[in-house]
């Protein structure tokens, strides 16, 4: 009479009991098959993810260079559409979870941390203002599944890529924090890890005393050239 309530407490706890986030085989197979959520629909998560056209991790990344005000409303309430589908099924690492992942890392990182937000809207018009020009920084389609070694390479090409133009036109500080979000939001996207990625010297990086006018004001430019120009007018008048 005394082994029956024990029975029954084991059998509840079976019973409420809810998977992980990500569920590997190993704890799937200890679950009892009558409480097991079916699998997501990948194409589910293509839908979510085709909202915002992310289609490999550094389409996160043009999400942060854009409208801020209007952007983080928009991911929040795609991952809340996200997270009531989770409820009802598991899924597995893969591309699209995987991508999924990257954009709560956004949302975390950008749209509900005030201090980085903070430091991330200094720069922002002169990150939209680049935003184009990042695109020339974009990996080949669905490089995040290839090898390690040649993921780690794209990874490293694109980081690079975004810090030299970011540098040249909105200073090395705006560089070094845009670089910190898109290694966060990269990381997050990818199964495989890869080794740290030094900065790249920039011998004509913007100096710092310019941002605060391009910020302020209506002149933005898409182009070093632009830029160049603007300081030498800039020189030109400090002298007069």
């Amino acid at each position: 009479m005394r082994l029956l309530p024990l029975i029954l407490v084991v059998s509840h706890v079976q019973a409420t009991y809810t998977p992980g986030y990500f569920l590997g085989q190993e704890m799937w197979d200890t679950i009892p098959e009558s409480i097991r959520k079916p699998s997501c629909d990948e194409n589910k998560f293509v839908d979510f993810l085709a909202e915002h056209q992310i289609a490999n991790p550094e389409n996160i990344i043009d999400l942060a260079v854009d409208d801020l005000e209007s952007t983080c409303p928009s991911i929040l309430a795609t991952i809340r559409k996200v997270n009531d589908y989770l409820k009802n099924c598991t899924t597995n690492e893969g591309l699209y979870p995987n991508l999924f992942s990257g954009l709560r890392t956004l949302n975390m990182k950008l749209c509900r941390n005030n201090d980085f937000y903070k430091k991330f809207s200094k720069y922002n018009k002169c990150y939209m203002d680049l935003n184009k020009d990042y695109e020339t920084c974009h990996g080949v389609a669905d490089w995040s599944e290839s090898s390690r070694d040649r993921v780690c390479k794209i990874y490293n090409k694109i980081i690079d890529c975004i810090y030299i133009k970011t540098a040249k036109v909105c200073g090395i500080k705006a560089a070094l924090i845009l670089k910190e979000l898109t290694l966060e939001v990269i990381d997050a996207s990818l199964t495989v890890k890869c080794p740290p990625f030094s900065e790249p010297k920039i011998s004509n990086a913007m100096p710092e005393k310019y941002i605060n006018t391009l910020n302020s004001g209506t002149f933005i430019v898409g182009n070093t050239r632009g830029i160049h120009m603007f300081m030498i007018i800039s020189v030109f008048k400090a002298l007069i």
